[in-house]
């Protein structure tokens, strides 16, 4: 049993170091670059941008706290919505869906030509205008993304809640806010806590969103100004300025959110409960619910309707088609592989020393920042890092390109997954360890008899997840994509701004139907029949 800690640790810390030297390099090559050419000197514009990035990431995440809780709470209470199962299955799959996606079906709803003003001039002569693009948009497809994922881990929090607190609290006449001041919120805090900050980090570094729907530079934030410093004005000081800027503003909300947000208790989602008030709220409650299961699903049957009129002859006998697929697949499958690969490294290894005599907490929170690396340093900016180490390789571009896609999706799905496997080893350990010793199990007698059949569902889990998200990334390839190197995401990015709207219908299809199946299937082939 010793043995096997001992080994548990010593990976998990080269694991732990491998991630640290990655990241010192990258910056380290941007600090280097900045110190050598000097940055550039700052202005106006970089108050404003710095300004708007806050504010945006700031509003969406009240907006999709507001939208999660409100969903969470109304499934809880009322368990009996016609519509429950099909919406609780929107909001597991739409957080991991591409965001490109996503954003041709937001476009396709909302858009100006889209099925709501088009059904507004049916009505009324007259569409709703353009209000898309700009703040409204940005923060209308963050809310859309992250009010699900919010929504999702609240209706788990809920699980923990005994079934009899809240017949107790209804037999003393609680009224809905007493309820949830009392019994309900003590037990979500935590978890809304961790949603909320990951959350604002995500919007603080989002890219494709505000790419897309930012409309015009005013609206830009200082992941897109990077993107444009460096790939269209090729102005290294100013991007290198920015990056600073960026990792120094992600590094002060992190530090001091990693101290509010607690480890959440999660259960499993909370089926409903007896207790579901008046007629004239349970009215309210499946009205709420049934325009928030429209707004989860319409985009998505835009995705689906358009993609399937889209011709798929010319896309199939499309070479860009079918490299930018592979390359997708490729390093999608990779990332997916090292993530959980590191993942159960460092949670194995942060589960010894924790469980040590005495714990050595210290060693423990290193290995957390090691694996949540990606929270602090936005994905573009590790994509400037690897572009500015390629600038001074013999290496090809796409060999640096390829590296840079799978070591940032790598690390994009780290934090999650480190998160989900991390307690399953250390209940196992907990549970198992003074029986495994007794009996004598060792090395990988040990781990297929006591951990595997405890994790295999959540490394089934993390390993769709961190597939799902490295399909859908734009971040790093909008710095290193071509002609003849892009993946599937960047190659719809690039149909939608040619305005060849029938084929990027097509390819965010097959987006969609590769994510979800991936999603899908992936927990129950890793996991076993139990997780079907």
């Amino acid at each position: 049993m010793n043995e096997t800690g001992r080994w548990e640790r010593r990976i998990g810390a080269a694991a732990a170091v491998a991630i640290a030297l990655l990241g010192i390099a990258l910056l380290g090559a941007v600090a280097a670059t900045g110190i050598k050419q000097g940055a550039a000197s700052w202005d106006s514009s970089l108050t404003q941008l710095l300004s708007f990035t806050l504010f945006q990431a700031a509003l969406s995440t009240l907006l999709s706290l507001a939208v999660g809780l409100a969903v969470a709470r109304a499934l809880v209470y009322q368990p009996g919505f016609f519509g429950r199962r099909f919406l609780v299955m929107l909001l597991s799959v739409v957080p991991v869906l591409p965001v490109m996606t996503v954003i041709l079906g937001i476009v396709g709803i909302y858009g100006r030509n889209g099925w709501l003003n088009e059904v507004l001039r049916s009505l009324t002569g007259s569409g709703g205008g353009a209000f898309l693009y700009g703040l409204a948009g940005i923060v209308l497809a963050h809310v859309y993304l992250n009010g699900a994922y919010i929504a999702r881990t609240l209706l788990e929090a809920y699980g923990t809640i005994p079934a009899a607190h809240f017949k107790l609290a209804a037999s003393l006449g609680l009224g809905s806010l007493r309820r949830f001041i009392i019994l309900e919120w003590p037990a979500l805090r935590a978890a809304a806590a961790s949603a909320a900050v990951t959350v604002f980090l995500l919007c603080f570094g989002s890219f494709a969103v505000v790419l897309v729907l930012g409309g015009s530079p005013r609206y830009n934030t200082l992941e897109v100004a990077l993107y444009e410093a460096l790939r269209l004005e090729f102005d290294i000081p100013r991007a290198v300025l920015i990056a600073a800027v960026q990792l120094g503003a992600a590094l002060a909300l992190l530090l001091p959110a990693s101290l509010i947000a607690a480890a959440p208790d999660i259960g499993a989602p909370h089926r409903g409960v007896g207790y579901i008030g008046t007629p004239f709220v349970r009215t309210l409650r499946r009205a709420w619910l049934t325009a928030a299961t429209l707004f989860f699903a319409l985009p998505l049957l835009y995705v689906a309707v358009s993609g399937l009129r889209a011709p798929f002859t010319t896309l199939m006998g499309s070479k860009s088609f079918w490299s930018a697929l592979t390359l997708s697949l490729q390093t999608a499958t990779l990332a997916s592989l090292f993530a959980v690969l590191l993942a159960y490294a460092l949670a194995a290894a942060k589960r010894r020393w924790l469980l040590a005599v005495p714990p050595k907490r210290l060693t423990a929170q290193v290995v957390t920042v090691a694996g949540n690396l990606y929270l602090a340093v936005p994905s573009m900016v590790l994509a400037l890092g690897f572009f500015l180490l390629s600038l001074q390789s013999a290496l090809p571009p796409e060999a640096w390109a390829f590296v840079a896609l799978v070591a940032a999706n790598t690390l994009v799905a780290l934090p999650f997954a480190l998160g989900l496997l991390y307690p399953k080893l250390y209940a196992a350990a907990r549970r198992y360890d003074k029986l495994a010793r007794a009996l004598g199990l060792k090395g990988r007698r040990r781990f297929r008899t006591v951990e595997w059949p405890l994790v295999r569902r959540s490394v089934g889990y993390v390993a769709a997840l961190a597939f799902c998200f490295s399909l859908g990334d734009v971040g790093v390839i909008a710095l290193f994509g071509s002609e003849g190197f892009t993946t599937l995401p960047w190659y719809l990015y690039s149909l939608m701004g040619s305005y060849r709207m029938d084929e990027a219908a097509g390819v965010a299809l097959v987006l969609t139907v590769l994510s979800v199946a991936v999603f899908w299937l992936l927990p129950r082939l890793i996991g076993g029949k139990e997780d079907a």
